[in-house]
């Protein structure tokens, strides 16, 4: 019994093609700070330009029954 598990687990990882992971995410910290203050300058433009924009964001928010839904609240942007 404990030979034939083993036996199909091996032939299950024979069959699988394992590739090198390529993270999408830059760990360069200086480029993601630079990342982070385009998005909020591009905020502020759009901000300044279009006066019917509101920026919004996602939270979870937990009712009284402890149910948890999503979301979406307006954001406060910091005055510069």
């Amino acid at each position: 019994m404990l030979r034939a598990n083993k036996e199909a687990v091996m032939t299950l990882l024979d069959t699988l093609n394992l590739v090198a992971f390529n993270p999408l995410a830059n760990k360069n910290p200086i480029a993601a700070r630079r990342q982070k203050l385009m998005a909020k300058i591009d905020e502020q433009i759009q901000l300044s330009t279009n006066k019917d924009y509101i920026p919004t964001q996602q939270k979870w928010v937990t009712d009284d029954e402890g149910k948890q839904t999503k979301v979406e609240v307006t954001k406060r942007v910091k005055r510069w």
